[in-house]
């Protein structure tokens, strides 16, 4: 079975001790499993060594997961309800340390950008699995499988839309009433495009200078918000706002910044 343990744990109050033991097993699980991926890859355990790394047996196990394909999925919705998580308390954070009214959607879309990026360098293993999630879901899972991977996909897209639909209407960015189609072509934009910068990452810690992916990033959402509409001293606004308060991004408990 699949299981979106993020939305268990807040949508409800576990009734009863084996209720709240299965969901501490669902999380020791998914723990174990991120602590192999990061050591050995998606490819480099077994449902045995997860199984022994938990410390239960092969039968009590296989009660929770039947496939190691299930555990990987998973783990991939968990990461990306960590991400969003980790982005709204970042957005909360952001505005509690700068005393402002409000975040326009330029400094939401930052905001989220350097959550992402901070999650690249410091827990590079929870961003193989994004990139898997988002970029090649279907090298790793089945078409069953990836169903749930693919809602929560879904979900963290959907924000970036809703946000990209009030940059819009707020006429920070171009686009006329009922264009939201644009707005879901410039969410998936955002993502893809600083996805594949990012992908870098690991290759320049192997070559030294290869380039600056932090200054590359930084223009390419320049160009992009510059090309939608945004005004230059709006984006500098927003810039100061985030620069202001870097230590107030994700640096949640539960958070994606924590391996």
């Amino acid at each position: 079975m699949i299981y979106d343990i993020r939305r268990e744990q807040s949508a409800t109050i576990p009734d009863g001790v084996r209720a709240q033991r299965r969901l501490q097993t669902l999380a020791k699980v998914n723990d174990a499993a991120l602590r192999l991926i990061s050591q050995r890859s998606v490819d480099g355990w077994t449902m045995a060594d997860l199984a022994r790394d938990v410390g239960l047996t092969p039968g009590a196990f296989y009660r929770y997961f039947q496939s190691k394909e299930e555990i990987i999925a998973t783990v991939q919705i968990t990461v990306l309800r960590d991400l969003m998580s980790a982005w709204r308390w970042s957005e909360q954070r952001v505005l509690e340390h700068s005393q402002a009214s409000h975040m326009t959607p330029v400094a939401r879309l930052l905001v989220a950008a350097a959550v992402y990026q901070r999650l690249s360098v410091e827990s590079p293993h929870r961003f193989a699995l994004l990139t898997m999630s988002i970029t090649s879901p279907t090298d790793v899972l089945s078409d069953e499988a990836l169903a749930p991977v693919s809602e929560a996909t879904l979900a963290l897209l959907t924000r970036f839309t809703w946000i990209m639909t009030d940059a819009r209407r707020s006429g920070h960015f171009h686009g006329e009433q009922g264009d939201e189609s644009v707005d879901h072509d410039r969410a998936a934009q955002w993502v893809f495009a600083q996805q594949g910068l990012l992908q870098l990452h690991r290759l320049n810690q192997r070559i030294p200078g290869l380039a600056d992916i932090s200054r590359a990033l930084r223009s390419l959402q320049d160009d992009l918000l510059c090309a939608w509409g945004v005004r230059t001293e709006v984006l500098a606004e927003a810039r100061k706002l985030i620069e202001s308060a870097p230590d107030e991004l994700a640096q949640e408990p539960v958070s994606v910044a924590q391996s």
